[in-house]
């Protein structure tokens, strides 16, 4: 089971519920992080194959161009071919029933098939689609990624996807369905398919239920909203309503038209477009360098003002404890002042008293000679 689907467009919860009916994952996963705390569900070793195939083709995973065989060479070719091919039979020892998921293969997805179908493996395909507002806004919290390049990318990785996958046994499935109601559709998918899973749903519905209730929707719009925003009103939006159709009506070629047309313009127009946008993100990026020039020398110019704070408040400090220190000192005079001046009055009235003595003790004796 090959499940074809945009980054953060819910891969991960279709490849495990996908796993829980009998279909077989990588030995070696990437492991659960926080963007993705139910786990990814996919081959760590596939995935930087992938990468380097990407490299090797001028590209990468976060790319909107266009890519190419031509970029490669036969000899590149043959090489990725049987390490693609050794790479699967590790990741996949013996197992008849397999879910390959790695949101790269949109890209490379005619290789993939090329291989897969050259080994003798019958095919199904599973298409996810996401609302493309809601992956843009994870990818701009998970990668900071531009809205306009988030829009482009969910646009190319689909278009690819779909035109890869048209001529085989495939079927597409929401999001929005497969976390209202996993059970009814691992049931669409799998009468979509003609096929009869390993395990019958009935066996694992509260395990698959379990599973899709632990939160993984962070981002919630309207199928509306797409033809509303700016950004993605036009071919994302009109791309977003024909995969709706073929979810309902997957012959519909109102809607296989519908992706031809605008696979043609998004291809025509994306040589242009890289040139404007890479214009665009150097202007912006000269703008942040500007920006963060002048916010260096304010940095700056703040440290010295802030060294010239801090010393003037140092000397305040030292005034303010010189003046302490004289206040306390005039104090101290002031007490001693108050001190001799209670000194001299008492000395006075000392005096006084003697004086007072004297005469007393003068009248005393005159009186006493008087006697006699």
């Amino acid at each position: 089971m090959l499940v074809l689907g945009m980054h953060r467009s819910g891969t991960s919860a279709l490849a495990r519920i996908l796993n829980l009916v009998g279909y077989e994952a990588p030995k070696n996963l990437i492991k659960a992080n926080k963007t993705n705390t139910s786990g990814h569900w996919e081959s760590d070793r596939i995935a930087r194959l992938d990468d380097a195939l990407l490299q090797d083709m001028n590209s990468s995973w976060d790319s909107w161009r266009p890519i190419s065989e031509l970029d490669l060479s036969a000899r590149r070719k043959t090489e990725f071919r049987e390490d693609a091919m050794a790479t699967l039979r590790s990741e996949f020892p013996g197992a008849k029933y397999a879910v390959l998921k790695e949101p790269r293969i949109c890209r490379l997805a005619d290789f993939y098939v090329d291989i897969l179908q050259s080994a003798g493996i019958e095919l199904r395909v599973v298409l996810p689609l996401r609302n493309p507002l809601e992956v843009i806004a994870s990818l701009q919290s998970r990668n900071a990624m531009p809205e306009v390049d988030a829009a482009f990318l969910w646009l190319r990785y689909i278009l690819d996807a779909e035109k890869s996958s048209r001529s085989l046994n495939r079927c597409f499935v929401t999001y929005e369905s497969l976390l209202e109601d996993g059970v009814k559709s691992l049931q669409h998918i799998e009468q979509s398919l003609g096929t009869v899973f390993p395990i019958p749903v009935r066996d694992v519905t509260p395990q698959i239920t379990s599973f899709l209730a632990e939160g993984l929707r962070h981002h919630a719009y309207k199928t509306t909203d797409v033809v509303h925003n700016p950004v993605t009103r036009g071919w994302v939006s009109d791309t977003y309503a024909a995969l709706l159709i073929l979810c309902e009506n997957s012959g519909s070629e109102h809607a296989l038209g519908t992706l031809d047309r605008v696979r043609g313009e998004f291809d025509g127009a994306s040589t242009v477009l890289s040139v404007v946008m890479a214009s665009q993100a150097a202007d912006k990026a000269a703008a942040v360098t500007e920006i963060a020039d002048k916010f260096q020398l304010l940095e700056q110019r703040f440290t010295e003002e802030r060294a010239r704070v801090l010393d003037a408040s140092s000397k305040t400090q030292r005034l303010e404890q010189r003046l302490a220190e004289a206040t306390e000192k005039i104090r101290a005079l002031e007490d001693v002042k108050a001190a001799n001046a209670t000194l001299a009055t008492e000395l006075t009235a000392a005096r006084r008293a003697g004086e007072s003595a004297t005469a007393e003790l003068k009248s005393a004796q005159k009186a006493q000679e008087s006697l006699k």
